[in-house]
């Protein structure tokens, strides 16, 4: 199962992973990924995050990392955010 996740303005800022806060993307292990995006009106980057409860082969994590670009890209768009950096 995977969770995709939109954190905007101050909620982003508190949700950012603590030992990751100065990546704007990454992974952390092969459940959790994120993205940010520059959006107007707050100096906090976006957070876009995809978590997965359990992989189980490669093309699951290929499928997350798919799901979350995605996401990302349409709610960036819809939010009026540039900038988008996604984990490699």
């Amino acid at each position: 199962m995977l969770h995709v996740r939109a954190f905007f303005g101050p909620f982003a800022q508190a949700q950012y992973p603590d030992y990751e806060s100065t990546r704007d993307a990454g992974r952390s292990g092969n459940n959790f990924s994120w993205a940010t995006a520059k959006c107007p009106g707050t100096s906090a980057r976006a957070l876009f995050t995809v978590s997965a409860t359990q992989y189980t082969d490669e093309e699951v994590e290929d499928f997350a990392r798919s799901a979350l670009t995605e996401f990302a890209e349409r709610s960036a768009k819809q939010h009026g955010c540039t900038d988008l950096k996604l984990p490699r």
